[in-house]
């Protein structure tokens, strides 16, 4: 999986990144509540019905975000109110 960025990040880099792993991840959205929010209009009860699949491209494009300090342009996205 690429993680390719239009907008390199500029500021200060990680001293340390300890990666997540599959049950924090997947622990974080069991716990969140199922109901969206103002920055992402995903269902949380949507995302977690097929979890176990989406679970291991999900923990690998967070480990690869924080270990190239790059967030893809297409999942930034801020509402405009």
């Amino acid at each position: 999986m690429s993680m390719d960025a239009d907008i390199k990040f500029n500021g200060k880099m990680l001293e340390m990144f300890q990666p997540v792993s599959e049950v924090e991840v997947k622990e974080i959205i069991t716990m969140s509540p199922n109901k969206p929010c103002d920055l992402d209009s995903l269902l949380t009860w949507l995302l977690k019905q097929p979890l176990d699949h989406l679970l291991p491209p999900r923990t690998t494009a967070i480990n690869q975000s924080m270990d190239e300090s790059v967030m893809p342009l297409c999942l930034k996205r801020n509402p405009v109110a």
